[in-house]
């Protein structure tokens, strides 16, 4: 998948380092957004913007953000529930765990 494909939704693992995170409310939901650099291509760094955050939860020690993070991006869509199409985790450790609407891939 090429993340700069604005159209291109990222399903499956994502081996990451994180860079930043940023959380914002919009109207009446939340979006996080990460920028990080892929282990794939370490120079190149890139963002996913997630819309519509719901249960939003950090587990573990947030320092660990810097390190090497493989984020689980799952389609839940066949699962009906409303306003989630996406639970995000983090695969090995659960560091982070949440639910979206949306997963954007963002130009730098």
């Amino acid at each position: 998948m090429n993340m700069t494909d604005s159209t291109a939704r990222p399903i499956g693992p994502i081996c990451v380092t994180a860079v930043q995170v940023s959380l914002e409310r919009e109207d009446m939901s939340l979006c996080l957004l990460v920028r990080f650099y892929p282990r794939h291509s370490p120079r190149d760094e890139m963002a996913l913007r997630f819309e519509g955050v719901r249960d939003l939860r950090f587990h573990g020690d947030p320092m660990m953000l810097g390190g090497v993070v493989v984020l689980e991006i799952e389609d839940m869509v066949s699962s009906g529930w409303e306003g989630i199409r996406y639970r995000v985790k983090d695969h090995e450790g659960e560091f982070v765990s949440f639910f979206c609407s949306e997963v954007v891939p963002v130009s730098s």
